[in-house]
């Protein structure tokens, strides 16, 4: 009986842990890759610089920037420049309190626009193909010191 309960409880276990392993797969959430941007700040941010560096230079780079919604939903965009163009993907389906057009939509864009103010930096997409009223062609705000 004991040893019944023991392995009931061992694989309640072992099942939780799965879970926490699926859900975190399930969005595709590699911190140590992206760029992550939270309410706190910028992390990853020299991946980022590097991207700018090789588009300014024509050589081909790829990064994905995680932003996340106040209620802790994740929202993907992912540049993968080829050389020529930047084929951009933005994906909030996971955004549980998004709009009804929530979902995967693409453009491809020529360049990505700086702007500059005394509290930031703000990155964006420009020359897009599409300017789809439904996707954010927002990329980073990155705070003075």
């Amino acid at each position: 009986m004991r040893k019944g309960i023991a392995l009931l409880c061992f694989l309640f276990c072992i099942g939780s842990l799965v879970g926490c392993v699926s859900s975190t797969k399930s969005t595709g959430d590699n911190q140590k890759d992206d760029i992550v941007e939270k309410v706190s700040g910028v992390t990853n941010l020299d991946k980022f610089e590097k991207f700018l560096v090789h588009v300014k230079n024509g050589q081909s780079d790829k990064v994905r920037i995680v932003h996340y919604t106040d209620e802790g939903d994740p929202i993907f965009q992912t540049l993968d420049y080829d050389g020529m163009n930047i084929n951009y993907t933005f994906d909030d389906s996971n955004d549980k309190f998004g709009s009804t057009h929530k979902g995967k939509k693409s453009d491809v864009c020529r360049g990505i626009l700086k702007e500059e103010s005394k509290e930031s930096v703000n990155y964006k997409l420009s020359e897009c193909q599409k300017n789809l009223e439904y996707i954010n062609y927002f990329l980073v705000k990155v705070p003075n010191e």
